[in-house]
C-alpha cells in the first residue's frame, strides 16, 4: 500500500448504484438503502398519517413494493423521488380510505429554512434542567405545529425538511405546478412562524 492510500476514503455509493447492485444479488447495497432511508421515510409516513402503527404497516408496503419479486425490473433514475412516490400513495390510499382530510386548499407560497426545527436538538452537556425542559417543550411545539398544517402543506414541508428533495422533485412527485409546491411551503412556513413566535 502506498503511502497516502489508507488516507484516502472510499467514495459513498450513490442510490442508483445500490440498487443496481441489488437488483444483482447484493444483499448488503440492500441494507445500505434501507439505512439510508428509513429513518426520513418513516417520519415523512408517520407525519403524514399521524399514528405509529399505521406508519409501520404503510413503511413495511413501501419496502415491500421494492423487494417483490413480481416488480418490474426497470429502475428509476432517481432512487428518492421513486422512493418517496411509492410512498405517498401508500399515504393517499390511507387517507382517502379514512375520508377525514380535506384536499383542496388555496394555491399560493417559498421555501422553508426551518428544516432543523422540525427535529429536536440536542441540549448541551452543561445545559441546566430548566433548559433542557424548555428545549423539549419547543421542539414538541414545532412536531405539533408541524402535525396541525393543512395536509397538503404538511406534505410538501415534511418531504422538503426530511427528504432534502428538491421543489421540482415534489412537484413531479404530487404531480402539482412547482409554483404550487412554492406555494404550499411559504403558507406552511408562515403558519409555523405564527405558532412559534412565543418560543422566539
Amino acid at each position: 500500500m502506498s503511502p497516502g492510500t489508507a488516507s484516502q476514503s472510499t467514495p459513498t455509493p450513490v442510490d442508483e448504484a445500490l440498487l443496481s447492485r441489488y437488483r444483482k444479488g447484493d444483499l448488503q447495497a440492500f441494507n445500505q438503502l434501507y439505512q439510508r432511508h428509513e429513518g426520513p421515510l418513516y417520519r415523512y409516513i408517520l407525519r403524514m398519517v399521524q399514528a405509529h402503527q399505521v406508519a409501520a404497516d404503510l413503511f413495511q408496503e413501501v419496502w415491500l413494493q421494492l423487494v417483490r419479486p413480481d416488480r418490474p425490473q426497470s429502475d428509476p433514475e432517481r432512487f428518492a423521488p421513486w422512493l418517496y412516490t411509492v410512498a405517498r400513495h401508500r399515504v393517499l390510499d390511507h387517507l382517502k380510505l379514512l375520508k377525514n382530510q380535506v384536499w383542496e386548499m388555496p394555491e399560493e407560497i417559498g421555501e422553508p429554512d426551518e428544516a432543523a426545527s422540525v427535529r429536536a436538538s440536542s441540549p448541551a452537556p452543561q445545559a441546566d434542567l430548566a433548559d433542557l425542559v424548555h428545549r423539549r417543550r419547543m421542539a414538541q411545539a414545532m412536531l405539533e405545529a408541524v402535525q396541525g398544517l393543512p395536509v397538503l402543506q404538511r406534505e410538501a414541508f415534511v418531504l422538503q425538511a426530511e427528504t432534502g428533495l428538491r421543489i421540482e422533485e415534489i412537484a413531479q412527485m404530487t404531480d402539482s405546478p412547482v409554483e404550487t409546491v412554492r406555494s404550499r411551503l411559504r403558507y406552511a412556513r408562515n403558519s409555523l412562524r405564527r405558532q412559534l413566535e412565543a418560543w422566539r
